[in-house]
């Protein structure tokens, strides 16, 4: 699922929400569950990490995505700090 976010990163903004609804209707899951499937894949530390439009996309739908990056990158026992000054 996470590769065609990719595929077609250049258009999430015209198209994310219709790939996103039929992976919806075809897994029959929630949003978030199918996001944060597609979270874990897109963060994994082989891959190049310069363009963010998906992890934009990806983050946009949940309720409260930092805690959803938080148990993403748990998944590869790694972490983020926030430094605000």
């Amino acid at each position: 699922m996470e590769e065609a976010f990719h595929l077609f990163e250049n258009r999430l903004n015209e198209i994310g929400t219709i790939i996103m609804n039929a992976f919806q209707v075809i897994r029959n899951k929630s949003r978030s569950e199918i996001a944060y499937s597609c979270l874990i894949r897109a963060i994994r530390p082989e891959r190049n990490h310069r363009k963010i439009d998906v992890l934009k996309f990806l983050m946009g739908n949940f309720k409260q995505p930092e805690i959803a990056l938080e148990a993403a990158l748990e998944v590869y026992r790694v972490g983020f700090q926030l430094e605000v000054d």
